[in-house]
């Protein structure tokens, strides 16, 4: 009997485990449906917007190197007309092709490895073909050919921005090309054109900006955000995905049979658990064999002659070789290493150095906005009770220094003492304002604000202009950055309104504030 009842205590306990797990399961996978659907949405979403706003910049940049060159042309046909023609002949055109193909490429053919390496977008990529082979966890699997369409949708669309960030990459390596072909032909003259300098210059900082603005949306690709981690993270609970992640990662071609990553893919971090520098080496020592030469040498050894060759040649990308050699190079493969295309050096440019950039300039117009807010008292005086200006302010950063804005502000009246206090509207004002650096943190600040004074009883008594006083204000700022993710810096000014002394009533000559930027 006792025999019996433990037998019965087992198996009970065994159903109870498995119907556990099937229940635990079940939950699992809904869980990962119901996010797989919000997660494909949101990449289809990103990946269009960068598409066509890589596409679009890509045509207006190669606009503005076709035109810098057909200037070039003009002014350099003065010293050398047929050695010009020579040099120019034929940019236009391929300038157009490699624009072209970016608009175009669907991402259809296959790429090698280049660029620079992005473990998000990797592990971005293994999610959708593991959702590919597995449908049961994204929704499509004989639920609907529209939850089918829309995997197959979102797996073309990222495909496709890969390919353009590729074709970016090779028009990149053309206008490095270009400038190179140009220096040296400007080098064998003493004399040239008044100008070509400035052209030249305007000509390099072309190729730098575009530089940076594929730069700017290859980072915004690769910026991990709060669904696609938490879909990493219930993934990762499925015991083929960390398989299927060590053999399907961008890496994995490079590495030999049989030795992958020992460690799965974290999902807190989306690229770790790939293979490491170490494991690289191996990999690819084993392959050039004992009498080859070391992989260490190959990984330090430039790849500059394989990126002329792949350029000459038109082809999709750098190759391994060259692939591994910038990522070994550069330390590890769980960051961001260089796998190609350097910076854009720009040449020494007609006697002068690489071109200053602004790195405002390749923002969207909402990248380069600046919300603020600042708060400013006023004692009371015979005429105005004390009171407390808000104001909210809107800047436009010209560059990583300077910027430019307008404002308004509610003016809080609040009567006599502090054991008086009466609450009431007291004004309003609009501003505009300037801040230049002048070195550090301390910035040169001014601006033409208009103040509105009596009591607001009504809004249509703002309508009456003589009621609104100039104030012209000229002083000093001091920012100090703050590490919040919400506040970006407290600013403190100090401003002299040189306006004040001329009207009736006096208004106060000196105003402190201060504000906060978001």
């Amino acid at each position: 009997m006792r025999h019996t009842a433990a037998l019965c205590l087992v198996a009970v306990l065994c159903l109870t485990v498995s119907i556990s797990h099937a229940q635990s399961t079940d939950s699992l996978n809904a869980k990962l449906t119901n996010l797989s659907a919000k997660l494909l949405r949101r990449i289809q979403v990103k990946t269009a917007s960068l598409d066509q706003q890589l596409t679009s910049q890509t045509q207006n940049y190669v606009q503005r190197m076709t035109s810098q060159e057909a200037s070039l042309n003009k002014q350099l046909n003065a010293s050398d007309s047929n050695a010009a023609k020579q040099l120019f002949a034929g940019s236009a055109q391929r300038y157009a092709a490699l624009s072209q193909r970016l608009c175009k490429d669907t991402g259809s053919k296959s790429m090698l490895i280049s660029g620079t390496y992005q473990p998000y977008t990797d592990s971005l990529r293994g999610t959708l073909a593991f959702l590919q082979q597995h449908p049961q966890f994204s929704g499509a699997s004989a639920v609907s050919a529209k939850s089918q369409a829309q995997l197959q949708k979102t797996v073309s669309q990222l495909q496709a921005l890969q390919a353009k960030m590729q074709d970016a990459a090779l028009l990149q390596q053309y206008m490095q090309q270009r400038q190179a072909q140009i220096q040296q032909y400007i080098s064998k003259y003493t004399q040239l054109p008044s100008g070509i300098s400035n052209t030249f210059n305007g000509y390099k900082a072309q190729a730098a900006y575009y530089q940076q603005q594929v730069s700017a949306y290859k980072d915004m690709l690769n910026d991990p955000d709060k669904l696609f981690q938490t879909a990493l993270t219930l993934l990762n609970k499925v015991p083929a995905f960390s398989g299927f992640m060590k053999s399907h990662s961008t890496l994995s071609a490079l590495m030999p049979a049989g030795s992958g990553p020992a460690t799965a893919t974290d999902p807190a971090k989306p690229g770790q658990g790939l293979p490491g520098r170490d494991q690289v080496l191996a990999g690819l020592q084993g392959q050039l064999g004992k009498n080859g030469p070391t992989a260490e040498s190959l990984a330090q050894k430039s790849t500059s002659a394989a990126a002329t060759s792949q350029s000459s040649s038109g082809g999709g990308g750098l190759g391994q070789l060259g692939a591994i050699g910038s990522l070994l190079s550069g330390g590890g493969l769980t960051g961001s290493g260089s796998i190609g295309n350097g910076g854009t050096s720009g040449g020494s440019g007609a006697g002068t150095g690489t071109p200053q950039l602004n790195p405002q300039k390749t923002k969207s117009l909402l990248g380069r906005l600046e919300f603020g807010m600042n708060l400013q008292s006023t004692p009371s005086s015979y005429f105005f009770p004390a009171t407390t200006d808000i104001g909210l302010s809107l800047g436009y950063k010209l560059n990583d220094k300077n910027r430019i804005g307008i404002g308004a502000s509610y003016k809080i009246g609040w009567a006599g003492d502090i054991q008086h206090i009466q609450v009431s509207s007291q004004g309003a004002s609009i501003r505009s304002f300037v801040d230049i650096s002048i070195g550090g943190t301390w910035l040169a600040s001014g601006g033409l604000e208009y103040n509105y004074q009596p009591p607001v009883y009504s809004l249509h008594m703002l309508r009456d202009l003589n009621n609104w006083e100039p104030a012209g204000l000229v002083g000093l700022t001091k920012v100090l950055p703050m590490k919040t993710k919400l506040v970006k810096s407290t600013r403190i000014q100090l401003l002299w309104n040189f306006l004040s002394y001329s009207q009736v009533p006096a208004t106060q000559p000196f105003i402190f504030r201060v504000g906060y930027s978001f």
